[in-house]
């Protein structure tokens, strides 16, 4: 599924898969990735839970690659993918509102 942005510097997707299984996601979840790039972490999580996973970068065309991603891998997602262009330093979250980060 990872069909975009294929020459930039990624993550695989079998190392992201690794972390996220480390964290144990579960249905209902909200998983943030602060540095999401092409969205690799987020579309694996939501692969393996009904969760919200959201990818935030501030490079526009990491987060185009990202949506563009997360739509070719729907038809394989259990949860619901959101790409947000946006500083995780500077935007407001609250703790609680992130089950892992």
């Amino acid at each position: 599924w990872l069909l975009h942005g294929a020459e930039r510097a990624h993550m695989r997707p079998s190392r992201a898969a690794c972390l996220v299984r480390m964290l144990c996601p579960c249905d209902g979840d909200v998983l943030l990735d602060p540095c999401g790039g092409l969205g690799v972490i987020a579309i694996e999580a939501a692969s393996l839970a009904a969760l919200l996973a959201i990818s935030m970068d501030t490079d526009a065309t990491a987060n185009a690659a990202a949506a563009a991603s997360a739509v070719a891998a729907r038809s394989q997602l259990r949860g619901c993918v959101h790409v947000v262009n946006a500083n995780a330093l500077t935007r407001s979250i609250r703790a609680s509102s992130v089950d892992a980060c």
